[in-house]
């Protein structure tokens, strides 16, 4: 039976647990890292993500930034199905964006 690790939270915050207060494509770049990171414990790669759930205070802004996600995409040949929802606030007031993963890793 695959294993299916879920990746939830993943925000613009360092390793020290401090918020990025940067524009919405360097969060972004930071949570996609994140990710990377929290799947590489998992035993999982980007590729192995088949959903993922884009939460932003700002959807117009997110587009701005959308070639980050876009070409992250690319270069990791991930194949999802996903969610972009505009929130009103998140748990720190400098973040603007946040990830939510699910990988099935085989």
């Amino acid at each position: 039976m695959p294993a299916k690790p879920f990746c939830s939270g993943q925000a613009a915050i360092n390793a020290a647990g401090q918020p990025l207060d940067g524009t919405m494509e360097q969060q972004l770049e930071l949570c996609l890292s994140n990710l990377q990171e929290v799947l590489a414990h998992a035993g999982a790669k980007p590729a192995n993500i088949v959903r993922l759930n884009l939460y932003t205070n700002s959807i117009p802004d997110f587009f701005q930034a959308y070639g980050t996600l876009v070409a992250w995409i690319r270069q990791h040949e991930v194949h999802i199905s996903s969610t972009l929802l505009e929130v009103s606030a998140f748990a720190f007031p400098q973040l603007k964006v946040e990830l939510e993963a699910t990988a099935v890793v085989h």
